[in-house]
């Protein structure tokens, strides 16, 4: 399976480009990892175990699979909100060391960005000043996390003239895939090198949903920045993910190595999905 993957990924590099092959390089490797939850007099319910899993630096990454079977908590080790129970997790090289707050920290502030379901804005504040928090909280200067904040805020397209400016209104007065670009834009402005998003698009209807995939397409092509983000649709996985996690396969065949995920184009639906 590994040998396969592998092999696929590098056919797709020779289509995209005549030259060189560059090297595979990993975002994030999972070795058995394993995390579960006390719940109640039941004891413990595992949600993870065993979890073998490397994501690509590059492609956009889509993680699927049915409700329960892991897919934010999987999102919340990567982004460092929550820790395995065991197991090891390395992102570009560095082990993160969950009981390290100060690096715990500084990787939250500066490798990655999360948008969470319910886009942990600050209604109080109006637009600009929640993409600032983040720089505040680091410590860096006004006037460097304005200039900042404005760059995301026109980045996403909410920095136009007239009512198209959004950049002084209140949360509560702005749209659900308006207030997603917020979110998108806050993430942008921290300089993260990863925006790691649980279900971008489960409250909104189709055409914000298609508005806030091809932002976050733009953003990995034009500014470099790797998208993992958590869909319970299959279809957007499948239109935006250029490689494919099915967490729920992968946990009931779990791979004899590594598994990369499947390029896009081999996966159908969760229903259908197999490796070949």
């Amino acid at each position: 399976m590994f040998r396969a993957n592998l092999r696929q990924i590098k056919q797709n590099q020779t289509k995209k480009s005549p030259g060189p092959r560059e090297p595979i390089r990993l975002l994030f490797r999972l070795s058995n990892v394993s995390k579960g939850y006390s719940y109640g007099k039941k004891g413990r319910i595992k949600v993870l175990e065993g979890l073998n899993l490397c994501i690509i630096k590059g492609p956009i990454t889509g993680i699927v699979g049915v409700s329960g079977c892991g897919k934010t908590t999987l999102l919340h080790i990567l982004g460092a909100t929550d820790k395995p129970d065991s197991g090891e997790v390395i992102c570009e090289g560095m082990r993160l060391q969950y009981d390290d707050k100060m690096q715990m920290e500084r990787f939250r502030m500066n490798v990655v960005a999360r948008i969470f379901q319910d886009l942990n804005l600050a209604s109080h504040l109006n637009v600009i000043r929640n993409v600032m928090f983040p720089l505040d909280v680091r410590g860096e200067s006004k006037t460097r996390a304005r200039i900042k904040a404005l760059q995301s805020l026109a980045s996403v397209g909410l920095l136009g003239n007239g009512s198209h400016n959004k950049s002084k209104s209140r949360i509560y007065n702005l749209s659900g895939g308006e207030r997603q670009r917020v979110a998108i834009a806050k993430a942008l402005a921290s300089g993260a090198k990863v925006i790691l998003a649980d279900e971008p698009t489960g409250n909104l209807d189709s055409y914000n949903t298609i508005k806030i995939m091809d932002l976050l397409r733009d953003i990995n092509r034009e500014k470099g920045v790797s998208v993992v983000f958590i869909s319970h649709d299959t279809r957007i996985a499948k239109d935006y993910g250029q490689f494919i996690i099915d967490l729920e396969h992968v946990k009931e065949n779990p791979p004899k190595t590594v598994f990369y995920g499947v390029p896009a184009e081999r996966y159908e639906t969760a229903e259908k999905f197999r490796v070949h």
